[in-house]
């Protein structure tokens, strides 16, 4: 199943870089662009383990939004349609206690709990409105695409051992990785600023999820899932 996916990786990664090649024998090179953007990451935490963890630990899974960084390659066939290769990475950690257990002396009983995910994907952006031929009105856009989400999660510190009757406080590191596919949705702005920049503001909604099968089997499904809004910084060359 892993070789399945990366060769899938593989596969559109091929298919993007042949593109354009394939169109260069028109008159007018297409437009292309680069962007890096940074901003928030709020998950949406919709599954049995999310549920489950936060009847146990003080947590919740709005306690994992935080900071998203990303990166895409956009090609532009015409003033309506781009083909967009992205890149985002996300990593938060955060620390929770049992709700209703302590330990032998009464403290609370500590560990972290940290989730990163990698979606690397291929999707087409339509301009609506058009791109502007000098670069001087604001760009609007939507677009749709699917790729691969590399994806970790961890959990370190001190943990109950309930199949020891005496209930010790035991030291435990639980990980687990892995690939799942992962879809996208992305609106946005983009404001030029000068010749060959633009400003951007975007919401993209991920949707991905994937069964444990390591150290967590058995605990249902991790929903990776939420919405990144950002700022971008955007050259045409």
């Amino acid at each position: 199943m892993k070789r399945s996916r990366l060769s899938l990786v593989v596969c559109l990664t091929l298919l993007t870089l042949g593109l354009p090649a394939l169109a260069g024998h028109r008159s007018r090179q297409p437009d292309r662009s680069a962007q890096f953007r940074l901003g928030g990451f709020f998950v949406d935490g919709d599954s049995d383990f999310w549920i489950d963890n936060e009847s146990v630990f003080t947590l919740d899974a709005s306690d994992f939004d935080g900071t998203q960084f990303g990166m895409t390659y956009s090609h532009s066939f015409n003033r309506h349609f781009n083909l967009d290769v992205n890149a985002d990475f996300y990593d938060e950690t955060v620390v929770s206690e049992y709700r209703d257990f302590v330990d032998g002396s009464g403290f609370p009983i500590f560990h972290d709990s940290t989730l990163q995910t990698t979606p690397l994907t291929v999707g087409v952006r339509f301009l609506p409105f058009g791109s502007s031929n000098r670069g001087s009105k604001p760009v609007f856009f939507l677009g749709a695409g699917g790729g691969i989400n590399f994806w970790r999660y961890d959990e370190i510190g001190e943990f109950i051992d309930f199949d020891d009757p005496a209930n010790p406080t035991v030291f435990g590191e639980f990980t687990e990785r892995g690939e799942a596919f992962v879809k996208y949705g992305v609106c946005g702005i983009e404001f030029p600023l000068a010749d060959g920049f633009n400003l951007g503001f975007e919401a993209r909604y991920f949707r991905s999820d994937d069964e444990f099968e390591g150290d967590f089997r058995g605990l249902g499904t991790l929903d990776m899932s939420g919405v990144a809004a950002s700022v971008s910084a955007n050259w045409r060359f």
